[in-house]
């Protein structure tokens, strides 16, 4: 019986080192499973952070092609807009020139017209309000 007793007294040992490397066991696993629903979750947030990031970065490339095109629509305004401004201010110097020969002709017509009493010029340089 001696023998017995020890024996019994290992296996109820050996039942309560089972019972607790079992529970041990049992604490690991639900551990890890704790941590590989984490590390789910986490690459969950990575692939959506990523497609964010895709999404910005499409949009970026969108925006600044868009930008560029703005730019050149810009830069041909402007180049529009020079040469108008040039052809404008040419019609001005033609006008101006006009103007000025113009201005001596009605000066010599009315030198004229008073020098030989020309009525019917003076009446229509009246009549210009020049």
């Amino acid at each position: 019986m001696e023998k017995i007793e020890p024996e019994v007294s290992e296996v109820v040992n050996f039942r309560k080192i089972i019972e607790n490397l079992n529970n041990e066991f049992h604490q690991q696993k639900v551990e890890n499973e704790n941590l590989l629903k984490q590390k789910n979750d986490i690459e969950l947030q990575l692939s959506e952070h990523c497609e964010w990031l895709r999404n910005a970065n499409n949009r970026i490339a969108i925006l600044e092609d868009e930008l560029t095109h703005l730019k050149e629509v810009n830069e041909r305004t402007i180049e529009i807009l020079r040469m108008e401004n040039e052809a404008l201010n040419q019609k001005f110097n033609f006008f101006l020139s006009f103007k000025i020969i113009f201005s001596i002709i009605i000066v010599k017509l009315k030198f004229i017209s008073e020098k030989f009493k020309l009525n019917y010029f003076q009446n229509f340089l009246n009549k210009l309000n020049i």
